[in-house]
């Protein structure tokens, strides 16, 4: 009976560890297979999420949108013949019929970007610049030169940049209406079918000349206040309009806020020619005695915004009769120069002082 009960012992035992070893292959394989397709699934995954994830995270060109490069508060599409960034002054070089180059700041060195001719007007984004010819062809080219592109047709000028959105008026044909072009979605749509001139943008409102009243659009709610207004070089300054009353040769500022209309500089002798409102001053140009009325001869002065504080800073300035036009490019620096494609050309400090600043 012992001998049996021992044999069957024997026999489960032997059973038991067979069964043990058994399983211990299957649950070493199991893990072993788990593992190797597990980690190999997991690596390839991670690898694959990586580079979706690289790939999402970093934008190309058509991914961001084309915004303006600004440091001030708003854009205003005022003379833009002349622009800069940090590096450099890009401008239209009528020395070499009106092809976009590029200053140096820093060196003076001269560089042809283009050979379109007749630039006159240029806008820099945060991807390129944009261009616009006498002949209303508008095209992007980066700021080394390369890879230029026709972007519109029938522009006439006024370009901001905003959000994905270019801003022109057109021209010859419609002529200065006031039009967006959406650079993603190619999108174009009509804003206003009167005669704009001088834009700017402050804020999400777009403020522009239509003949003789001033509009304030809304770019979100598309509600369009106007003030009935002799005017001409509208601007936007430290939230106010500034602008010129040609009937009755005054700079005033009007508040969009309540409506009020403020003189700031009066007429002298033969009047006054062109203003420029800048963050702290506002410059003009006018004659300022009978005897320089007989000889076309101007002086360039400067205020506050309030028309305190004046100060003539150059004299004699003539242009052939013609109007003196002034731009601000860079911090403190002014340009002065006639209003046709000449070569009569000046670049001083706000105080008056030449610089020794010559695209041509």
């Amino acid at each position: 009976m012992k001998k049996h009960i021992a044999i069957i012992l024997c026999i489960l035992i032997t059973a038991a560890f067979l069964q043990g070893c058994s399983t211990n292959v299957k649950t070493v394989d199991k893990p072993s297979s788990t593992v190797s397709l597990g980690s190999s699934s997991s690596i390839n995954s991670s690898a694959n999420s990586s580079t979706i994830s690289n790939t999402s995270s970093k934008k190309t060109s058509s991914d961001i949108v084309v915004d303006a490069i600004n440091t001030s508060e708003y854009s205003d599409s005022f003379l833009t013949r002349f622009i800069a960034d940090q590096n450099y002054i890009y401008f239209a070089n009528y020395a070499d019929k009106g092809k976009l180059y590029k200053l140096d700041k820093k060196t003076g060195k001269k560089t042809k970007l283009s050979d379109t001719e007749n630039v006159r007007d240029m806008i820099i984004t945060n991807q390129f610049l944009i261009i616009g010819t006498k002949g209303s062809t508008s095209y992007t080219i980066n700021k080394n030169g390369t890879d230029q592109k026709k972007l519109l047709d029938s522009v006439g000028g006024s370009l901001i940049v905003n959000n994905g959105w270019l801003y022109y008026t057109t021209f010859p044909n419609p002529t200065l209406e006031l039009w967006r072009y959406n650079f993603s979605t190619k999108q174009k749509e009509k804003l206003d079918k009167g005669e704009v001139e001088t834009v700017s943008l402050a804020k999400d409102k777009l403020y522009y000349r239509r003949n003789n009243i001033i509009v304030m659009l809304d770019l979100k709610t598309n509600k369009k206040t106007e003030w009935k207004q002799d005017n001409s070089y509208l601007q936007y300054q430290a939230g106010k309009l500034y602008y010129e009353n040609m009937g009755k040769k005054t700079v005033e500022c009007l508040d969009p806020l309540s409506g009020n209309i403020k003189t700031i500089v009066t007429r002298n002798h033969e009047g006054l020619d062109y203003s420029l409102a800048t963050k702290d001053y506002l410059f003009y140009t006018m004659i300022s005695s009978k005897e320089n009325a007989e000889k076309g001869i101007k002086d360039l002065f400067r205020c506050d915004l309030e028309g305190k504080n004046s100060v003539k800073i150059k004299s004699n300035l003539k242009a052939e009769g013609k109007f003196i036009l002034i731009k601000v490019v860079d911090n403190n620096k002014l340009f002065l120069f006639s209003p046709d494609e000449s070569k009569e050309y000046w670049a001083i400090d706000f105080n008056g002082k030449d610089l020794n600043i010559k695209p041509w």
